[in-house]
């Protein structure tokens, strides 16, 4: 009996873990190869990343040029791994340019110096060397006329491949474990249409306008890209020429759910802001727009450093479903645009409307000291709703019981004896589960 006791107190902890989020980072909407130099006449070859998601956990990384997954026996190839554990790699914001310098010189100084914090500077940056503390190398990294070079989420050998850049005419690529030609790889830099990477040039990518990780064109064409011959480029420093800049704000999260018959909510966050002057919210009956202003101005916070917390509720919302998206302006009236999000006007389930497992996020989010949350089921059975606070400690119970099938609930939450802080409602029933981040602010 105390073992089965002791089991029940942990479960939700253990669930917890599931909805934690993670900023490990393994697409390449998250970090691209953004520029590289190749044989400088002065200083030491590097490679420079862009930092594209927000938050991401590059600890462990790896940059090789070895021409195989497997590995290689030439002295000529090789890894750079990053720490392990390292507090500078562990959250890296959005629009950070992260430069490693290879090993191979071809003159004998650097034109870099090792910079591992980032501070206030925009853009930021980091610049990491083979001296730096807890680097690691195998073999010899450069980069040379005809040659693979590629980033990895972990190891070489076991860890996901973020991005890759075949130069001259070295035309192969990895999927997974697997390598094979270049026609239909997704997540490579391919270079080799047209131009070649010569002595002594620097290469750099050409993006889109970042807006959002979705809004980042991958430079997976073989043509978005620029080679300067017998130039050192232009190392943690925005491209000359192209938009790579980094966004004047940081949005963490742009939600929008049904919280009453005819009204939709939108809440989003910032984790930073630069000269925000405030934001608009745009709707379309597509994706694809035409977007209309539907809100006045919601003014920024400017610039700051602190989590801001955003919501509008449209009164007035399409039938069926709406996209909305994010006008940001800045103080000097540029522009910038979220990426749109869907949300579906509820219909009483039919025989023709599948009845929906669904979490509702909380409104209003955040709160001070109550709020509501709405959720529904697809199959008759029991169910809990439970809130937990952010390090896994289960705060209090909403609902336990029988919920019916396609039936809306709502709860209420009386937030007066909690903590100002991030708390998670987890929603669980019939083997399905869902949870959500709920914002108190005192």
């Amino acid at each position: 009996m105390e073992m089965k006791s002791a089991l029940t107190a942990i479960v939700p902890l253990l669930s917890l873990v599931y909805f934690v989020p993670k900023v490990q980072a393994q697409t390449e909407d998250d970090v691209v190869i953004n520029e590289f130099v190749v044989n400088p006449a002065s200083g030491k070859e590097y490679v420079e990343l862009l930092v594209v998601a927000n938050s991401v956990d590059m600890q462990g990384w790896t940059i090789s040029d070895v021409g195989t997954r497997a590995g290689s026996t030439s002295t000529t190839e090789g890894d750079i791994t990053l720490p392990s554990s390292a507090t500078f790699l562990a959250s890296i914001p959005q629009g950070t340019y992260v430069v490693f310098e290879l090993s191979t010189p071809n003159g004998g100084t650097s034109t870099l110096t090792e910079d591992l914090s980032l501070g206030d500077a925009t853009p930021k940056t980091l610049v990491i060397k083979i001296s730096t503390s807890g680097v690691t190398t195998a073999g010899t990294l450069d980069w040379s006329t005809n040659e693979n070079i590629q980033l990895y989420a972990g190891s070489r050998a076991t860890g996901v491949l973020v991005d890759q850049v075949l130069g001259g005419n070295n035309s192969s690529y990895i999927t997974g474990a697997t390598w094979g030609d270049n026609d239909g790889s997704t997540n490579t830099d391919n270079i080799n249409g047209g131009s070649s990477v010569n002595g002594s040039s620097a290469i750099r990518f050409v993006p889109a306008v970042q807006s959002s990780p979705a809004g980042f064109r991958d430079n997976d064409l073989g043509s978005v890209f620029v080679v300067d011959p017998s130039s050192y480029g232009t190392p943690g420093t925005v491209n000359t020429g192209v938009n790579d800049a980094p966004l004047p704000i940081t949005l963490a999260g742009f939600e929008g759910s049904i919280i009453a018959a005819g009204s939709a909510h939108l809440s989003w966050s910032t984790i930073n802001e630069v000269d925000n002057y405030g934001f608009e919210v745009e709707r379309a009956a597509r994706n694809s727009g035409p977007f209309q202003k539907i809100s006045t101005l919601i003014p920024g916070h400017g610039t700051t450093n602190v989590t801001q917390h955003y919501s509008y509720a449209d009164n007035s919302p399409l039938n069926g479903t709406g996209f909305y998206r994010l006008k940001q302006i800045d103080l000097d009236q540029s522009v910038h645009y979220s990426e749109a999000i869907a949300v579906q006007m509820e219909r009483a389930p039919t025989e023709n409307v599948p009845r929906r497992f669904v979490l509702h996020q909380n409104y209003p989010n955040p709160f001070n000291p109550d709020t509501e949350i709405r959720f529904s089921v697809e199959s008759t059975g029991n169910a809990t709703l439970r809130i937990y606070n952010a390090i896994g400690q289960q705060v209090t119970t909403l609902f336990e019981g029988v919920a019916e099938a396609g039936k809306n609930y709502a709860v209420k939450i009386d937030g007066s004896s909690l903590a100002s802080g991030i708390y998670f409602s987890r929603l669980e029933s019939t083997g399905r589960w869902d949870t959500k981040k709920l914002v108190l602010l005192r």
